[in-house]
């Protein structure tokens, strides 16, 4: 009988309700589950009839002061970490903490994840990514004890799912399928179906699930429910708080409702505003699109170019002088950055902010280059066959053709050959490297907080693929 462990945190906790219940009462699958909550509230709305339940804070008086600085650095070298800070200062919860507190909180994780991977033993964890120090720490114990990390994430543009294995989001199944497809030459149907596809993408403008969902433009109606609020702090006090014994207390609410507002005002401030500009598709430009923050995507999968502001002062440096760098807000994410900092860009004299509410596809068509730091506008540049530069770590990152940028000093050289960059329409590379993307990932949704039958069905599938092909 193999030990599997759900994370339970938060929004994962209806994902990995039904797997828990249907090993524990199947064991024709040779499967223990184990699943750990974050919160007393949870557990007692998740945890009812289950075994093999773990409460972490169970483990905060003795957690907090376990390991002192110099064993944390200790831990470092153990893990094999090579910086805690990266990880501190990408966590969106704990980085503007004391250090003191900090200390606290990574001692408590280290401790909590080494006690209940030795008390159970997994031979695997199932969690979304690695978002922060919570599941950073039990990535690191995992992988210390050979225990394989499956980490959830979404495809954005195939409406579809995988896991990852590692701390950047990289999608092993597509990146197997391609290398099979490069032991031999794709079939007519394949050549049908990827270029099938590829049309699809340009002719249909595709929104991920989650961004309908999560980043609507706000209004106050949308921010403030006197409802869902009360409810929210009456939840907030009984099981948090005001108690600093661990990465959620209840101000985290307040300030979630103080950055809605915020975002609300700068939205009708901006709109008001001239900053932004329709494009014009007969100059020469190169597209930027900003990203959402804090994310992993950026925090963790690029730390050291998170800094869009900086960044696109040095794209700006170094693009030819006759091409100009447009830049574009999410429409989806207006107002979650400053008012200063659109201001700012603005003054940048070869930057042009373009209106967030313009067609992507047709500035990414009549483009001359993409580029940027992880996001998927990069693989839908693929599709449109355009040249591509990145400087994190992204899933699409082993493309032949893509640009990746280990040295800053090197962005003028690289723009000027990815300018010059002349991949066919049907390259061999690119048509095997999109048809592999199109045959992988899974089609069900994963992050849903209420489930049909059909779709528990499909979740046991999805975890079972997993493990076997874990094994492989």
């Amino acid at each position: 009988m193999k030990n599997i462990l759900f994370d339970c945190r938060s929004w994962m906790c209806s994902t990995f309700d039904y797997p828990h219940k249907y090993f524990q009462e199947h064991k024709e699958h040779n499967i223990e589950p184990v699943s750990v909550f974050h919160n007393s509230l949870e557990l007692k709305r998740f945890g009812d009839g289950k075994k093999n339940i773990e409460l972490i804070t169970d483990y905060w008086e003795i957690g907090k002061n376990k390991y002192d600085l110099n064993a944390l650095k200790d831990l470092e070298k153990k893990y094999n970490l090579l910086n805690l800070w990266n990880i501190i200062y990408a966590d969106r919860f704990i980085k503007n903490w004391t250090k003191e507190k900090i200390v606290e909180q990574i001692s408590f994780y280290f401790y909590a994840w080494e006690q209940i991977i030795k008390k159970y033993n997994p031979a695997y964890v199932f969690n979304e990514t690695v978002t922060g120090l919570w599941n950073y720490t039990l990535f690191a114990v995992a992988k210390y004890n050979s225990i394989p990390y499956l980490g959830m994430l979404p495809t954005k543009n195939t409406q579809k799912y995988f896991f990852t294995r590692d701390v950047y989001g990289h999608f092993p199944e597509f990146e197997s399928k391609y290398k099979h497809l490069l032991d031999r030459d794709l079939t007519n149907e394949e050549l049908n179906s990827v270029n099938l596809n590829i049309n699809q993408f340009r002719n249909n403008k595709i929104v991920p699930l989650h961004t309908k969902k999560h980043t609507e433009l706000p209004t106050l109606k949308n921010i403030f429910e006197p409802y869902d609020f009360l409810k929210d702090v009456i939840k907030d006090l009984r099981d948090y708080g005001f108690k600093h014994n661990f990465d959620y207390k209840i101000g985290l609410r307040t300030l979630s409702y103080e950055f809605q507002l915020k975002r609300w005002y700068r939205t009708r401030f901006i709109l008001k505003g001239k900053q932004f500009i329709e494009p014009d598709f007969s100059e020469k430009y190169i597209l930027f699109p900003l990203q959402y923050q804090p994310e992993a995507t950026t925090e963790i999968w690029a730390s050291y170019y998170s800094n869009q502001l900086n960044l696109i002062e040095q794209i700006a440096r170094s693009i030819p002088f006759d091409h100009v760098l447009y830049v574009k807000e999410h429409s989806h994410f207006l107002g979650t950055k400053s008012i200063d900092f659109y201001k700012k860009l603005s003054c940048l004299p070869n930057v042009k902010l373009i209106n967030p509410l313009t067609d992507v596809y047709e500035l990414i068509k009549n483009s001359k280059l993409i580029i940027v730091i992880t996001a998927t506008t990069g693989l839908e540049a693929i599709f449109w066959n355009k040249p591509v530069i990145i400087f994190g770590n992204i899933f699409y990152d082993f493309y032949p053709y893509v640009y990746r940028i280990k040295d800053i000093t090197q962005l003028p050289t690289t723009i000027l050959a990815a300018l010059n960059q002349n991949v066919d329409e049907n390259d061999d590379f690119r048509l095997k490297f999109l048809s592999a993307y199109f045959k992988s990932g899974y089609d069900i949704n994963l992050f849903k907080t209420t489930f049909s039958e059909n779709e528990k069905e499909g979740i046991i599938k999805v975890i079972v693929n997993e493990l076997r092909s874990s094994n492989k």
